[in-house]
């Protein structure tokens, strides 16, 4: 699921402004897709996000299931062997 294929600005559903795509923390475990609103500061999704942002999760759940680190975590690991 990329992200590329999704818009990175998108006519606010709440005041017409302009609403920009950013990832935002969910419990620590991933990053899920919502649209942020400059003029009213509302926060929205769309279904594509939603599809994202739900695999997303479902892949962070099933990691932490059978305890399989994260990328980042990993490389930081070895990273820090290394010093």
């Amino acid at each position: 699921m990329l992200t590329r294929n999704l818009p990175d600005k998108q006519q606010c559903a709440f005041c017409s402004g302009d609403a920009i795509l950013e990832e935002q923390d969910y419990n620590g475990i991933c990053n899920v897709l919502v649209y942020y609103c400059s003029k009213c500061k509302n926060g929205f999704t769309t279904t594509e996000s939603d599809t994202i942002s739900v695999y997303r999760i479902q892949s962070a759940q099933w990691r932490i299931k059978r305890r399989i680190k994260r990328k980042e975590k990993i490389n930081n690991i070895l990273n820090e062997k290394k010093l």
